[in-house]
C-alpha cells in the first residue's frame, strides 16, 4: 500500500504491450483530472510464434568515482568509531552495488484461427549503498530491492467478428531493507512486500 492511501504501486512490463499512447494536454472528458493519462494496449497472440528476450546490468566495479580527496575525507568524519574499527578501508559513498534488468516474452496459438495467448515475465533489481548508514560489522547499509511482474493473456474466437479476451497481471515489489534514514544500520530497516493483481475480461466486436 502507498502510504496509507488504499493505492497499490504497480510496475507494469513494457513487453506485454503493443502500444502506448501519452497524452499531456487537452485531456478528454472521460478522465476525472489532469495530468498525463496513458492508454496500453495489451499484445495479442497470432497463428505463428513469437518470442523475445533482454538483458542489460552493471555493477560497481563498472562504476566511475569522482570524489575528491577532500570530500572522501569530510565523508569520513562522519562514520562511527566502531565502524572504522571493525573495517579501517571503508569507503565512504552511495554506489550501485548491482542493477539489472532482464524480461522475456513468448506469444503464439493454442489452436490455430480459433486460440492464442501471449505470455511475458520481468525482473528488476537495484542494490545500492545508503551513504551515512553503517553496521556496527564495518559493512555499508544496503538498500537492496527487487521487482517481479508476471503477465498471461488469453484470446478467443467466439464468432467471425467478436473475440473475449482475458488479461492477467502479477506484480512483485520487494524491499529487503526498507526505509532507512541517514545514521540508521540495517538492523533498524524492515522487509517491505508489496504485491498486486489485476484481472481483465473483455469483450470486442465489429458492428
Amino acid at each position: 500500500w502507498a502510504n496509507g492511501a488504499g493505492t497499490v504501486m504497480v510496475y507494469f512490463d513494457p513487453n506485454m504491450f503493443e502500444e502506448v499512447n501519452y497524452q499531456t494536454a487537452n485531456i478528454g472528458a472521460e478522465s476525472r483530472q489532469g495530468g498525463v493519462v496513458m492508454n496500453m494496449v495489451t499484445k495479442t497472440g497470432t497463428n505463428n510464434f513469437h518470442g523475445s528476450f533482454m538483458f542489460t546490468g552493471t555493477k560497481a566495479s563498472l562504476m566511475g568515482d569522482n570524489l575528491s580527496p577532500e570530500l572522501t575525507a569530510q565523508l569520513s568524519k562522519q562514520i562511527p568509531a566502531s565502524v572504522l574499527a571493525a573495517n579501517p578501508n571503508i569507503r565512504p559513498g552511495q554506489k550501485i552495488n548491482s542493477l539489472f534488468d532482464t524480461a522475456a516474452s513468448i506469444s503464439g496459438p493454442v489452436v490455430k484461427d480459433k486460440f492464442w495467448f501471449t505470455t511475458t515475465m520481468k525482473i528488476s533489481s537495484l542494490n545500492q549503498y545508503v551513504l551515512g548508514n553503517y553496521n556496527p560489522n564495518g559493512t555499508q547499509g544496503l538498500d537492496d530491492n527487487r521487482i517481479y511482474n508476471y503477465n498471461f493473456k488469453g484470446s478467443f474466437q467466439l464468432s467471425h467478428d467478436s473475440q473475449l479476451h482475458y488479461t492477467y497481471s502479477r506484480n512483485l515489489k520487494y524491499r529487503f531493507h526498507c526505509c532507512t534514514t541517514t545514521y540508521q544500520e540495517d538492523a533498524a530497516s524492515r522487509f517491505q512486500d508489496q504485491w498486486a493483481d489485476i484481472h481483465q475480461l473483455r469483450w470486442t466486436d465489429t458492428l
